[in-house]
């Protein structure tokens, strides 16, 4: 295939010109294929980047502070480099630890790991690679219920959030995606439904299932078959004054309407374009950056 036709395949699938000629350039060559999934990457990590949450202060990391406390590591007596690999360790350890019930420490712990991943995301990597997501999916399950420990819900969503925006970790999370996409979704709307009036929950969860829904048919659909959309749906009346919850809640909205006709329809019926109309007219400074501009 000619370069021309090639831009021109690529103009009918809705790019522009100009991005599938960088895109071909990108690639090395006009397959178009290759382009596609290029662009289709570059897509994905804009809507990561807007999707950003602030990042935790780059204070001091509590880290130390839960080892010593739990895991008696002599600071003193290791370098600054050991102790960190070792600290790392016994943080995921505290994390799924099932005898320790102190669900104070359990937070620390998780909050320790989620700054390492702020820090450098490079530990966003190795925690996927210790298998984190399932220890993060059966603390979000154990506390998605009324009677659940809303701090550590928190906590987990925040690891969460962390883990599936962080760019070194991405070059494994398809694989892990494919087979937790399904229960990281439905994590997610549990936390969601648990504690529906958690100003902090109705950030963070959309916060996280924005990025799972997004250009992801499968997980698309699965949130549309859940209750979870009246509830992001009420969101924006009930916290119409949290500019937060407003953003993540039109942002994953949107997310689940990008490049999916039928899950459109859905939205459409139970009146999903107007209420998202009326929270931006009543929050004017949202701004997605054009990354819905297909819709």
């Amino acid at each position: 295939v000619s370069r021309p036709v090639a831009v021109a395949q690529l103009v009918l699938l809705g790019f522009e010109m100009r991005e599938a000629d960088s895109a071909l350039a990108e690639v090395g060559g006009n397959d178009v294929d290759a382009a596609l999934e290029w662009l289709n990457t570059m897509k994905q990590d804009q809507a990561r980047s807007m999707n950003a949450l602030p990042v935790m202060p780059p204070k001091k990391l509590d880290l130390f502070e839960v080892v010593v406390q739990k895991g008696r590591l002599p600071k003193k007596q290791q370098s600054k480099f050991a102790a960190k690999l070792r600290a790392y360790g016994i943080l995921c350890t505290l994390i799924d630890d099932g005898v320790n019930r102190d669900n104070s420490l359990r937070v620390r712990a998780f909050q320790a790991v989620t700054r390492l991943i702020q820090f450098n995301d490079i530990h966003g990597r190795r925690f996927i690679e210790k298998g984190g997501l399932p220890m993060v999916l059966k603390f979000m399950k154990m506390n998605s219920s009324p009677r659940g420990d809303a701090p550590t819900l928190i906590a987990c969503l925040e690891l969460l959030f962390a883990l599936i925006n962080t760019r070194s970790a991405t070059a494994i999370l398809p694989v892990q995606l494919q087979a937790e996409s399904g229960a990281l979704v439905s994590g997610v709307m549990g936390s969601i439904a648990a504690f529906p009036q958690s100003s902090e929950i109705q950030e963070l969860g959309p916060a996280s299932l924005w990025s799972l829904v997004m250009y992801n048919p499968k997980t698309q659909m699965a949130a549309m078959k859940s209750p979870t959309v009246p509830q992001l749906l009420q969101n924006l009346t009930r916290f119409k004054d949290h500019f937060g919850v407003q953003f993540r809640n039109v942002g994953t909205l949107l997310a689940l309407a990008i490049d999916n006709p039928q899950t459109q329809v859905l939205l459409a019926n139970v009146g999903a374009p107007d209420k998202i109309m009326k929270a931006l007219a009543r929050t004017p400074e949202m701004n997605f950056e054009g990354q819905f501009e297909s819709l």
